[in-house]
């Protein structure tokens, strides 16, 4: 598959219709995942629908599949390279695990990818779907980088109502602070907010840090707002979010820089 374009669509064709019938299991397996991400990359997209088709005939398959070690990466693919309308139909059904998924170890990556390659209806309707569990969503370890990749992706109006959800729920930026790149999507939730609210939000948080400090992660969050407390809003590099494989930030080892 990585050699000369000469012949790849027949050999493509080939693997395409060894593995019909045993999508599921392959997504799931720790050599054939591989064999099937390359096969969705590499195919014309069209080619790649007898994919999604078996992951959608079975219910909860690929909400499993998205759950899966393996299995997210398929899922990932196939969101980045699928037709348009098979990554609609794929959406759909992602969606309304949104807020599972994005506390999940390896669901969460899935939802994010749907957050930075979907159109703007999903990237709302992925947020709204959190906004009802935020109180458990937001606790999780999980759910920093989703919450960046919606902040980063979503509409101004949308990041401003998940950031008011969050704040107007006591502790919870606070706990969201100490979990890891916890400082990068605490941030991210007080450039959403008007000066005023951003002001009362930042107050509050330096009222009670103990929480803070006591916390590694914590303590990058506090050192940001300490020395730019000012500056909370200003904008950072976009896809400062995560280092893939680390899940740290950029800015972790510095604080919050302006």
């Amino acid at each position: 598959l990585e050699g000369p374009l000469v012949g790849r669509e027949e050999v493509l064709g080939a693997i395409a219709d060894e593995l019909r019938g045993y999508v599921f299991k392959a997504a799931r397996c720790p050599h054939a995942n591989h064999v099937l991400q390359k096969l969705v990359a590499l195919s014309r997209p069209e080619a790649t629908q007898f994919v999604v088709d078996e992951l959608l005939t079975r219910p909860c398959c690929l909400v499993q599949t998205a759950r899966h070690r393996y299995g997210c990466r398929i899922v990932q693919q196939l969101l980045r390279h699928c037709h348009f309308k098979l990554t609609m139909l794929l959406a759909e059904e992602l969606i309304r695990d949104a807020a599972s998924l994005s506390c999940h170890p390896f669901g969460h990556y899935v939802i994010r990818c749907l957050l930075e390659c979907g159109v703007e209806d999903q990237c709302r309707r992925v947020i709204q779907a959190m906004q009802q569990e935020i109180g458990t969503v937001a606790r999780s370890t999980m759910v920093c980088g989703v919450i960046v990749a919606g902040l980063e992706n979503c509409t101004p109006d949308d990041a401003l109502q998940l950031a008011r959800t969050i704040v107007s729920e006591p502790g919870l930026l606070r706990a969201l602070a100490t979990k890891r790149s916890g400082d990068v999507a605490m941030h991210g939730l007080l450039r959403a907010l008007p000066g005023p609210e951003r002001d009362r939000a930042v107050a509050l948080l330096l009222q009670d840090s103990q929480p803070l400090l006591e916390s590694r992660h914590g303590r990058v969050a506090l050192q940001g707002l300490l020395r730019a407390p000012q500056e909370a809003g200003a904008p950072p590099t976009r896809g400062a979010a995560l280092s893939e494989g680390t899940g740290t930030s950029p800015h972790s080892a510095v604080g919050f820089h302006i």
